[in-house]
């Protein structure tokens, strides 16, 4: 679970991640951010003028977070750790690990997709001859 603390208009609110898009909602608005969960960036750089900030509490959590630029949002990162909390965590991490994803939006991508079977043309017959 990522940990986001944020400050809005002198309130703040501290939740973990993944949380139900509509209680995550009404948490946000709460402290006076009507936006939708894809308009709030991860990055303190906006012009809504809130401040974020991240909590990673397993090295899970750490390999998602290295993965977080400029224009990620927090309704991303909602769907990418509800995703990952459906999975079998030590597989997740593997995959995580192995990724080459750069976003977190190309990680949730990668892990969604299911994994390209190699095929080959080719019959190979091994006999012996007398």
């Amino acid at each position: 679970m990522i940990g986001i603390l944020i400050k809005n208009n002198e309130k703040t609110l501290f939740t973990g991640l993944p949380k139900e898009t509509e209680k995550l909602e009404k948490q946000l608005a709460g402290i006076g951010l009507n936006v939708p969960l894809q308009e709030i960036n991860l990055s303190n750089h906006n012009d809504i003028g809130y401040e974020l900030e991240i909590y990673a509490q397993s090295q899970i959590d750490m390999e998602v977070a290295s993965r977080i630029i400029l224009h990620d949002s927090i309704g991303q990162l909602n769907d990418l750790m509800l995703y990952i909390s459906q999975g079998d965590a030590d597989k997740m991490y593997d995959r995580i690990c192995k990724s080459h994803a750069e976003t977190i939006l190309d990680l949730y991508n990668e892990l969604t997709t299911p994994p390209e079977i190699e095929t080959t043309d080719k019959l190979v017959i091994r006999t012996t001859m007398n």
